[in-house]
């Protein structure tokens, strides 16, 4: 029961195995690419989460600082620094935008680098003060910065109701 009939090739033609390598050529190339994206992405995201971590810290400073200010605050320089005594009615504090430094200084000669890398908000102080109507003591204290990232800048603001209470006299 020999048959002279050809059997059915078996196997693949080279244009089925070239075509097959391209298609799984251009699925690992979107793959990788993806891939890369994804790492990239990664990596500017903590490089960006690392300095919004030190903004906040910062202002979590700051506001502890101005919340404690007495009414001896002073804002000078063109908005760029302002100056107070705290609620012990002793410590002079001063917190600036110097260069492109937020600064604390104390009058005990202390100075305390608590951001780098920020400049001032186009068209805004980095210091403005709104005052309560009749009494003129400060009611709000705001700053406002913009931080630099290697991704872009990043606005921050902080508003502050300082505790108005005036010195304590001995």
């Amino acid at each position: 029961m020999y048959s002279d009939r050809p059997s059915p090739s078996r196997g693949f033609t080279l244009l089925e195995v070239v075509g097959t390598l391209i298609i799984l050529g251009i699925l690992g190339a979107m793959t990788f690419s993806g891939f890369g994206s994804a790492l990239t992405g990664y990596a500017l995201m903590r490089e960006a989460g690392t300095t919004t971590m030190q903004a906040e810290l910062a202002l979590i400073r700051l506001q502890k600082e101005l919340s404690g200010a007495t009414f001896d605050i002073e804002i000078g320089n063109s908005g760029k620094n302002i100056s107070f005594l705290g609620s012990d009615a002793q410590t002079a504090t001063a917190v600036s935008l110097s260069g492109n430094e937020i600064l604390l200084s104390r009058n005990d000669g202390t100075k305390t680098v608590l951001l780098n890398r920020v400049t001032a908000q186009q068209g805004k102080p980095f210091v403005r003060i709104e005052k309560t109507a009749g009494t003129g003591d400060p009611a709000l204290i705001t700053l406002s910065f913009l931080l630099t990232t290697e991704s872009g800048s990043i606005p921050f603001s902080l508003s502050v109701s300082p505790r108005n209470t005036p010195p304590v006299k001995n």
